[in-house]
């Protein structure tokens, strides 16, 4: 099956944005999945376009309980800086 023509980085951050900016890593799963049907990333796919996007200072991804993680999109107001700023 065709992917969608949206890049997943690009599509990470508009689902977090239809989400207030916050949300589980099974529920950013779920997400994509319904964006692109029945094609599937591997876990070295999203967990790479998580890491860029983190590293560019987009979103700040937290291990909450055991492998459970909580991504939130960062705006100018947060304080995380990224890794070049640091």
């Amino acid at each position: 099956m065709v992917k969608s023509q949206l890049p997943l980085r690009s599509a990470i951050i508009e689902i977090l944005r239809l989400k207030n900016g916050m949300m589980l890593d099974n529920d950013l799963l779920i997400a994509l999945k319904k964006r692109y049907g029945n094609y599937i990333f591997s876990d070295s796919e999203i967990s790479k376009a998580l890491l860029t996007l983190e590293t560019q200072g987009l979103i700040h991804v937290q291990i909450i309980q055991g492998k459970k993680k909580i991504i939130q999109e960062i705006n100018e107001h947060d304080g995380y800086l990224g890794v070049e700023e640091e």
